[in-house]
């Protein structure tokens, strides 16, 4: 069993620095520190915050800085002088959320990225001061300075307070102690083994898995290589990293991992360190993330929450298994126990000190904490045959993790009730990885923009909801409690101005974020407020490139302050391409198939979404058509499946593209099948042509009359539909009218039509009279005889001498044609 040498993160690093002195510490972009010149700094920075701001052991220090080697300095030297780190990470928290948890950890000194974020903060604190006025690289050639020593007396001052998200509606911190964080690094100093160098460190530092990330190789005198903001959200760069540095060690998530196979990580595995372990957590382990095991001799899902320090149990992930990933056992001195209701209770070295200013007792537990070292964790586990824990989600419904960030919903609801009137009332519950709020009053009074404004002033991008949405009265159980599944489960509206599109391609950009996300995207809130991780980013550039030949950088994804502004940055993009993206995918439709295809069927009845993958569904999307020449976007457009179109319509489908047979597009089988919730995206969004026209000349009202849907025709007609065009047969609406046998039908043309027009023969002669009879449908008949122009024509023959009565007889219909005989 490995021992670091002492009970103390400084003290442990100091160590490691005497005896590994050339040894390179750190690495961050052009910044390459060896353990000499790190121990340095940190002495030099350590003296400049003992002398300028008085700090002291004990001082509760806030770090609100990029990712890099200054966050790195000041942490060491922090805790060289015996105070406690409060990290939070410049980059994801807003400014009015820094002063939260400045006020709740009372802290004596804030150190920051920049001097505006310094003005700012002036009156959160004892002092604010700019890490650019802290001691640099300018003091390498500096001794090192012993006149420092470590506050020995009594107990030794927290090494860090973690904030999370609070249930009372402030963040509340989890105080951790250096003998929480010692306990870990010793375990996985033994589980890594000794035959790795070189740890890539990819997490926030305001998360706890980064402390393993940066003190595990900085307390044994390996290498500790730093991704910058940047190239943490792009897979491509990460993978490159790792090449390129040949590195041994990264701990990522779940959702990294992903990002990095979507980047080409298992096609470049000979490439990579051989030793490279990998460390996932902070999420459910997908069971298609086996494949690491591919290009990695060690692949550990790892659990725990923050309450008991970074990881309290791993996991080794084998290539094959059924059934979901274990979160394994658990770590060294760490016990696990599975409460009566199946609640996993964490026991041992892992559990912090508690709450910031927060007390328990066995008799009072707080929060999880007992009082007696044990935390309850709220997840619910299972053993399996092998002795291994299984997860299998969370116990209540106020605390859930979505896209790996956990929140706690009362914080969420007491922000946004800070910014309603008195007498609205509001809940917030998770939808679609998201969080939707819904509030009672009047939807009309609700103010969107202003909302997910002041509340992006005090909450993560992450926290704040995607939806919001108006309801005469929150949903509550039998006991009178919110009752959160039921509110779950309501539709959850968007109030989202759209500008008008440009030939369909705004509405194919907005297809190709929909499809990314998997809902319809909000106009007037980033993407990434809205979920856009880093795999996403990555995979919607791809989607964009694919869908209209336009070529986006992933940091573009993140650049623009709402979605509407990206659309315009894309439209601009593909307004500069000399030809559409439609016009390029039409010649791509070519694979047909005699036989149905099962991807088809799956787009009619919309389970494509959730049978296949988008690659998949980008490849068959677009190179897919039945024996007849259809195409996916056909079949989901006949059938009413709109998100399955936008799908379609953002991996290159062609709602232009027409069908061999009869030459339908997308808005020709919409209203063929009446279709009504298709029409406007067809026709807005898309731009299709209301009067497009099939190889005969029919169009869609044509159409909409054959099938018999009334309503169809209203909507066409409220679009500008020529309810007087005439097919290349001399058909008009009437003929399909009587066609379709619905009375209804035929009624609503007479609305649109005088009685001579309705009347119109076609080019054999037809009238609507002479189709519904060859129909047999004889209350169509009878309703016509009741205007004296299909009176005077009941008996008209057609060009081949052919009656009513004659049409009714030859279509089988004998009593018909009697009754027509008899009429004449």
């Amino acid at each position: 069993m490995i021992h670091l040498p002492y009970d103390n993160l400084w003290l442990n690093f100091a160590a490691t620095a005497v005896k590994y002195p050339e040894n390179i510490a750190l690495r961050c972009n052009s910044t390459v520190l060896t353990y000499h010149q790190l121990r340095i700094l940190v002495d030099a920075r350590a003296s400049a915050l003992s002398r300028e701001s008085g700090l002291r052991p004990g001082s509760r220090v806030l770090l609100l800085l990029e990712r890099g080697t200054a966050f790195i300095v000041t942490a060491l030297a922090l805790w060289k002088l015996g105070c406690t780190m409060i990290p939070l990470d410049a980059g994801l928290t807003p400014i009015g959320r820094t002063r939260q948890v400045a006020d709740e950890a009372h802290c004596d000194l804030l150190i920051v990225t920049t001097a505006e974020a310094a003005a700012e903060l002036k009156s959160t604190a004892r002092r604010v001061i700019g890490v650019e006025d802290l001691p640099g690289l300018e003091n390498l050639q500096k001794p090192i300075e012993d006149e420092l020593t470590l506050q020995r007396d009594g107990l030794p001052a927290p090494a860090y307070i973690m904030f999370t998200s609070g249930s009372s509606g402030r963040p509340k911190g989890v105080v951790v102690s250096h003998a929480n964080v010692i306990n870990v690094l010793e375990h996985f100093s033994e589980e890594l083994g000794s035959d790795w160098g070189r740890l890539l460190a990819v997490t926030t530092f305001q998360f706890d898995i980064s402390v393993l990330e940066y003190m595990l190789p900085l307390s044994t005198g390996r290498e500790c290589i730093i991704a910058d903001s940047k190239t943490c959200r792009n897979g491509p760069k990460i993978l490159s990293m790792l090449i390129e540095e040949s590195v041994d060690v990264m701990q990522a998530t779940p959702t990294m991992w992903q990002l990095l196979i979507a980047a080409g990580l298992l096609k470049r595995a000979e490439e990579l360190s051989p030793r490279l372990k990998i460390l996932c957590g902070g999420e459910p382990f997908p069971a298609t993330l086996r494949s690491l095991c591919e290009i990695s001799p060690m692949v550990l899902n790892c659990y725990g929450p923050t309450e008991t320090t970074i990881w309290s149990s791993t996991h080794r992930v084998l290539p094959d298994g059924d059934g979901p990933v274990p979160i394994g056992r658990p770590i060294r001195k760490t016990r696990f126990e599975i409460s009566d209701s199946g609640e996993l209770l964490i026991g041992g070295a892992g559990v912090a000190l508690g709450y910031f200013q927060r007390t328990a007792a066995p008799s009072r537990p707080l929060d999880g904490f007992s009082g007696d070292g044990w935390y309850a964790t709220g997840d619910r586990v299972r053993v399996d045959d092998d002795g291994n824990y299984i997860y299998l989600g969370r116990l209540n419904d106020s605390q859930v993790k979505l896209r790996g960030y956990r929140i706690e919903l009362g914080e969420v609801e007491k922000a946004l009730s800070q910014h309603l009137d008195d007498q609205c009332q509001c809940a917030v519950v998770p939808h679609k990885s998201h969080l939707a709020a819904f509030i009672t009053g009047d939807s009309s009074c609700l103010d969107v923009p202003r909302l997910r404004q002041e509340l992006g002033k005090v909450l993560p991008p992450y926290m704040v909801p995607t939806w919001f949405t108006a309801l005469q009265a929150l949903p509550v159980t039998s006991n009178g409690k919110l009752d959160r599944k039921a509110l779950a489960a309501y539709p959850v509206t968007e109030a989202r101005k759209s500008k008008a599109s440009n030939g369909g391609a705004r509405e194919r950009i907005r297809a190709c974020v929909n499809l990314v996300l998997g809902f319809d995207v909000v106009d007037d809130a980033s993407l990434a407020s809205q979920g856009v991780t880093s795999l996403l980013a990555v995979i919607l550039v791809e989607t964009l490139s694919e869908a209209l030949g336009v070529v986006v950088d992933v940091e573009h994804v993140f650049a623009h302050a709402c979605a509407a502004s990206f659309f315009d940055y894309v439209e601009e993009l593909a307004a500069t391409k000399t030809a559409t993206a439609a016009m390029a995918v039409k010649n791509r439709v070519k694979k047909k198939s005699k036989k149905l295809d099962p991807f088809m069927s799956a787009c009619q009845d919309g389970s494509v979404l959730h049978l296949y993958t988008p690659e998949e569904i980008r490849e068959k999307g677009v190179s897919l058509t039945d024996r007849f020449g259809s195409s996916p976007f056909h079949y989901a457009a006949g059938a009413g499946q709109l998100e399955v179109c936008r799908t379609l319509l953002a991996v290159g489908g062609d709602p232009f593209y027409c069908d061999n047979k009869s030459g339908r597009n997308a808005l020709h089988w919409a209203a063929r099948n009446g279709r009504v919730g298709m029409i406007d995206w067809l026709l807005v969004d898309c731009g299709l042509p209301v009067d497009s026209e099939t190889k005969d000349g029919t169009t869609p009202l044509q159409l909409a009359c054959w099938g018999g849907f009334p309503a169809m025709c209203d909507v066409l007609v409220a679009r500008r539909a020529d309810v007087h065009h005439v097919n290349k047969w001399g058909c008009i609406v009437t003929h399909f009218a009587a066609l379709s046998g619905q009375l209804e039908t035929v009624k609503w043309c007479s609305t649109v039509l005088e009685p001579e027009e309705l009347a119109r023969g076609n080019d054999q002669g037809h009238t609507a009279f002479h189709k519904a009879a060859y129909g047999g449908h004889k209350d169509i008949c009878e309703w016509l005889l009741t205007f004296d122009v299909f009176k005077r024509l009941r008996a008209t023959a057609d060009v081949r001498g052919q009656t009513p009565a004659i049409l009714a007889r030859k279509g089988g219909h004998d009593e018909l044609a009697k009754f027509l005989d008899e009429c004449t």
